[in-house]
């Protein structure tokens, strides 16, 4: 027969019950305190120890963004963040210079910094504007920031509207490294029917008249100039057939 508890025995055992679960919460309560204070410590020691500030930042890919750009905003920016934080806030300084397509940040070691610079190649100087033209489409305004070399650009003139320079920009991503290293300067020559076509001015002396849009055509302009009568200095490309044809500069 199984026996019955009392009555001053189910009280017993009742605040018995609710002494064990107060101290049960008073023990959690400590345990969490205490590991909150573990954490602020450890977070605390690890914002104000060295290993966690950049000691050295390594720049590669750049090529028109200095490096020294590049550094001075990344010290700047770990002087106030952690190299903890996030990546967007460390760079979100060098991403408004409109030269950068992306960059990528790889923490070699605890405290050293790989940076990965992805640049818009820069395609031309536009010379009334004293700006430089990029692959994106925009203008690169020397007043803002670092200057980049003009060395091996093409000058540009007579250009003068954003659309212009959309097409200028089309024209010029579609011409090889090589032949772009050949044209020395593009001019504006307004035709009734084209008002974007161009006089090309090449480093050999030849005079170039084209459509922006049959531009291409001079990525064999080495064959062309071989073919090119020696009595004639000047190339017009037709516009319709996209076909060269050489004849006398001279009046």
């Amino acid at each position: 027969m199984t026996e019955i508890p009392s009555v001053d025995e189910l009280i017993s055992n009742s605040r018995n019950e609710k002494k064990l679960n107060r101290k049960r919460k008073v023990i959690k309560v400590l345990l969490t305190i205490v590991s909150f204070l573990i954490f602020s410590f450890s977070v605390y020691y690890y914002f104000n120890a060295p290993i966690s500030k950049l000691n050295k930042i390594n720049v590669y890919g750049s090529s028109n963004i200095s490096e020294s750009f590049v550094r001075n905003h990344l010290f700047n920016a770990s002087a106030k963040f952690s190299i903890l934080d996030f990546g967007f806030i460390l760079t979100r300084d060098i991403e408004k210079n409109p030269l950068l397509k992306s960059i990528e940040l790889k923490y070699n070691k605890s405290n050293e910094l790989n940076v990965y610079i992805h640049e818009y190649d820069v395609l031309a100087y536009i010379n009334d504007l004293q700006a430089v033209l990029i692959e994106s489409g925009q203008l690169y305004s020397f007043n803002e920031f670092d200057p980049i070399s003009l060395k091996e650009l093409i000058y540009i003139t007579g250009y003068d509207e954003e659309i212009e320079y959309l097409r200028l920009k089309d024209a010029l991503i579609d011409l090889g490294d090589s032949t772009k290293l050949m044209i020395s300067e593009i001019i504006q020559e307004e035709k009734s029917y084209d008002k974007y076509y161009a006089k090309l001015i090449m480093y050999d002396g030849i005079i170039v008249y084209s459509s922006l849009t049959t531009l291409n055509v001079l990525d064999d302009y080495v064959s062309i100039r071989s073919a090119l009568n020696p009595e004639h200095q000047c190339i017009a490309i037709d516009e319709i057939k996209a076909v060269p044809y050489s004849f006398s500069c001279l009046p």
